[in-house]
C-alpha cells in the first residue's frame, strides 16, 4: 500500500518518492442514533431487571459497553448520586495532543435508577460487579451486545442497533435538550472536543427564536391597526389588504404612490394639447 511505500522510502530511505501521492481515505459515516421514543422502547424490552439496568446505563449515562461491564458497587457515590466510571487501561496511553486521559470521571445517575442503585450499593459487597452473572463474575461486552440485540428485536427496531448506538443517542439527545458541549464531552470521556463536535452534525436544523421563550411577550398579541408612522392613508377606491399576506406599511406606501401616479396620468390625458 501507499503507507508501506511511504514508510520504506521516505522515513527509512530518506527519499521523497511518495511525496505527491494521495492516500485514499475510508468513507466517513455519521453515528447511528435512535429517537427518544425508540430508546424507551428498547429499555422496556429488556427481559430481566439486570438487562434493563444495563440498557439504562448505556443510554442514561452514555457509557461504553466495556465501561458498564467494569462497574462495581463501590463506584456508586451515594452522596453525589453519581457513578465513578473507570477508563480501560488500554485507553490511558498518552495522546498526540499531549492532554492525558482522565482515569476516572463522575457521571450523574439517571433519576429512575438513583434511589435503587444507592440503596443496593449500601447492601452489596463493595468489590462485587454491578452486572454479575450470578457467580461473582462480571458480564462481558459480548453479553452486552447480545442483550441489546435481543431487546432491539423485541422492540421491532431495525438498522443495526448496537450498544454504542445508545451512547451516541445519549450525546445527541443531551445536546438537543440544551446541554453544554463541554459537559457532554466530560460525560462521554472525550479527550478532544472535536470528537464531541461530531454529534453536533446530527442535531435538528430547527431553531426557536429567543423571543418565543420570553415570558413578558406571552398574552400580549399584536392588535391590527394603522401603520406605526400614522401618516400613510389608503386613498379612496383602493382596498386595504389584510391577512397573512399583508406586507405592512411598505405595501400601503406602494399602493398609495401607484394611485397618485394613476390620477396624474389620467389628468395628463384629459388636458388639451
Amino acid at each position: 500500500s501507499i503507507s508501506v511505500l511511504r514508510t520504506l522510502f521516505d522515513q527509512y530511505g530518506g527519499a521523497t518518492l511518495t511525496g505527491g501521492l494521495v492516500t485514499p481515505r475510508r468513507p466517513y459515516h455519521l453515528p447511528h442514533t435512535l429517537s427518544p421514543d425508540e430508546c424507551g422502547r428498547l429499555i422496556r424490552a429488556g427481559a430481566t431487571l439486570q438487562e434493563r439496568l444495563a440498557l439504562s446505563l448505556l443510554y442514561g449515562c452514555g457509557l461504553k459497553p466495556g465501561e458498564a461491564c467494569m462497574l462495581r458497587w463501590e463506584d456508586v457515590d451515594t452522596d453525589l448520586r453519581a457513578l465513578r466510571v473507570h477508563r480501560p487501561a488500554s485507553r490511558l496511553r498518552p495522546r498526540s495532543s499531549g492532554a492525558p486521559a482522565a482515569a476516572v470521571r463522575c457521571v450523574p445517575i439517571p433519576a429512575d435508577w438513583a434511589t435503587w442503585l444507592c440503596e443496593t450499593a449500601t447492601l452489596s459487597s463493595p468489590g462485587a460487579p454491578m452486572l454479575s452473572d450470578g457467580g461473582g463474575r462480571g458480564r462481558s461486552v459480548r453479553w452486552m451486545e447480545l442483550v441489546v440485540g435481543r431487546a432491539a428485536a423485541r422492540a421491532d427496531l431495525v438498522g443495526g442497533v448496537s450498544a454504542m448506538t445508545l451512547r451516541h443517542s445519549y450525546a445527541v439527545h443531551a445536546l438537543e435538550a440544551g446541554a453544554n458541549l463541554r459537559a457532554v464531552q466530560v460525560a462521554l470521556g472525550h479527550v478532544r472536543i472535536e470528537t464531541t463536535l461530531v454529534y453536533a452534525r446530527l442535531l435538528s436544523s430547527k431553531t426557536t427564536s429567543p423571543l418565543d421563550r420570553l415570558e413578558t411577550t406571552q398574552g400580549c398579541p399584536v392588535e391590527a391597526g394603522e401603520p406605526a408612522n400614522g401618516n400613510l392613508r389608503v386613498p379612496e377606491g383602493v382596498e386595504r389588504e389584510t391577512g397573512p399576506g399583508c406586507a405592512g406599511p411598505g405595501r400601503v406606501a406602494m399602493t398609495t404612490l401607484f394611485a397618485v401616479f394613476r390620477r396624474l396620468w389620467r389628468a395628463a390625458r384629459r388636458a388639451p394639447p
